[in-house]
């Protein structure tokens, strides 16, 4: 839950994204440097993490932007600043982008009943709305629980998907709580494709990715063959293996995009400046959602809000099966950090807050 302190700066953020602190004194860039890279190695090194990429943009100017370790251990393949990533839940920004596009397009509305939406979908209670999906607080069951993870390899169908979520008793009353769910984002996706007429894949390929200029961003399967993909991995006992298999139909819109740091520098470019949804919009992405209560949660439609040491921060990581992800917008310093790696065991919101530090001259953070 926000603070009082977050709340507010609420509208601080959803103004946002172009403010500069102006004051704050910018720390030598090859000290900056030279302390990110120590950071970055330290955690590979004791958590055993082959490769990342990493994209650091302050006040308009590249001042990290490099791979570290390997893309794939096995053939000794270098990590770089255009390796390709499954990215996981970053993926839902994208997915709530296309919702508030079709809305916008008068195709549907935030406040439509998901049933008449999706009507192979029964849900017990209710009724949950398109704006529930997006904001985590819709009350369904999550699909892709423990029970499932022995079906993780084969494909998995929407029908199959919707007997996992339906006709079962909701967690709580849509509206009353925020829980994080896979489950709306991955019936969003499947309201894309009802409305739009296309699949999701289409839908993001060219509404998002072709107009931006994304080409090495997709909805990506381990069956295609794509260029510079990192391969992911997994640490047990101390030691790195090759992560399980986990077949991307699982994943969805929920988080099967993969994408290159460069990509999703433009993306949160595009997506803060118009060029994707519209300023209103975009302000319902970055807006803490207000629970039945009155309380404010941290969280927008697919994307999350919070502070950190004074400084307000728009977020998303995102963490699958051998792949760990994070996006950060410092609005208030015009700091961007985006942070990619191919293993599941990296505590990538820890690593990005301490890049922040030294990005904009803060004192370490305490463990």
């Amino acid at each position: 839950m926000l603070s009082a302190r977050l709340a507010i700066l609420v509208g601080l953020l959803a103004l946002a994204c172009s403010t500069t602190s102006g004051t704050r004194p910018r720390p030598a860039v090859s000290r900056v440097q030279a302390r990110v890279d120590a950071i970055v190695k330290s955690v590979m090194a004791k958590r055993r993490i082959p490769g990342v990429t990493l994209l650091v943009e302050y006040r308009g100017r590249r001042i990290v932007a490099r791979g570290y370790g390997l893309a794939d251990v096995e053939n000794n393949v270098p990590a770089e600043l255009e390796t390709v990533y499954q990215i996981a839940s970053l993926t839902k920004q994208f997915t709530a982008a296309a919702i508030l596009q079709l809305v916008e397009q008068g195709k549907l509305q935030l406040d439509d009943d998901v049933t008449k939406l999706v009507p192979e979908l029964h849900i017990r209670g209710g009724p949950v709305t398109v704006h529930n999906l997006l904001s985590h607080t819709s009350g369904l069951v999550e699909y892709n629980r423990d029970e499932t993870i022995p079906e993780w390899g084969t494909a998995i169908t929407h029908k199959r998907v919707l007997e996992l979520i339906g006709d079962r008793e909701l967690e709580f009353k849509p509206g009353e709580k925020f829980q994080y769910r896979n489950s709306g984002y991955y019936l969003l996706g499947m309201i894309v494709e009802r409305v739009s007429g296309m699949s999701y894949a289409d839908y993001v390929r060219v509404n998002m990715f072709q107009p931006l200029g994304m080409r090495s961003t997709s909805q990506c399967t381990h069956r295609e063959i794509i260029a510079k993909r990192a391969h992911g991995y997994t640490t047990d006992d101390g030691k790195l293996h090759n992560a399980r298999l986990l077949d991307m139909s699982w994943t969805f819109a929920v988080g099967s995009l993969c994408s290159t740091a460069p990509d999703l520098l433009l993306w949160d470019h595009a997506l803060r400046s118009g060029r994707v949804v519209s300023p209103d919009a975009y302000k319902k992405m970055i807006t803490p959602v207000k629970l039945a209560d009155g309380t404010l949660t941290d969280y927008g439609y697919g994307l999350g809000m919070s502070v950190h040491d004074g400084h307000p921060v728009i977020r998303h990581g995102g963490s699958t099966v051998g792949f760990t992800t994070y996006l950060t917008h410092y609005p208030e310093d015009d700091l961007t950090i985006v942070l990619l790696t191919n293993s599941d065991s990296f505590e990538a919101w820890k690593v990005d807050d301490d890049i922040s530090r030294a990005v904009l001259g803060m004192a370490p953070r305490r463990e």
